[in-house]
């Protein structure tokens, strides 16, 4: 094949998937605004190691719970929110029923404070989630994954 008429044809394909701008001497619509990028909490604290041990044993005895962790059971409406917060931001990593994927293991800690201490502050290899989650969402989520990730 002529390699003119694969060049044609590759340009005028381009072409088409290419959107037509506006030349009418008007003036380039401005882009628009930066978005806000949310700030790290304050009591975020320092990442939280992200070791074998940390996704699958309980945490030490002196580990202190953050604010937003309750150990109180779970309500249907923490478990819905806790099930929309997971499949959106935990998922990913985890796998949709917690199997675990190539990017995060499975999750077999069932503490809700040692969950809630993980998502907020991360680790090594997860992002700390403190300041893309509300509190309630972190709080939620935890005792959705602390509860089995019921359905």
């Amino acid at each position: 094949m002529n390699v003119r008429i694969v060049s044609a044809a590759l340009i005028a394909a381009l072409a088409a998937c290419t959107p037509k701008t506006e030349t009418d001497g008007a003036a380039a619509p401005a882009a628009p605004p930066a978005a806000d990028i949310a700030a790290p909490a304050p009591d975020a604290g320092p990442a939280a190691p992200n070791t074998s041990g940390t996704l699958s044993t309980t945490p030490p005895a002196d580990a202190v719970a953050p604010a937003t962790a309750s150990t109180a059971a779970a309500t249907p409406a923490e478990i819905t929110n806790g099930r929309g917060v997971y499949a959106r931001t935990c998922a990913i990593c985890h796998g949709a029923t917690n199997q675990g994927t190539q990017i995060g293991g499975a999750i077999t800690l069932k503490d809700t404070a040692a969950i809630a201490d993980k998502v907020a502050k991360g680790g090594e290899k997860m992002l700390p989630m403190a300041s893309m989650l509300s509190a309630d969402d972190i709080d939620d989520v935890s005792k959705f994954v602390a509860a089995g990730l019921p359905q």
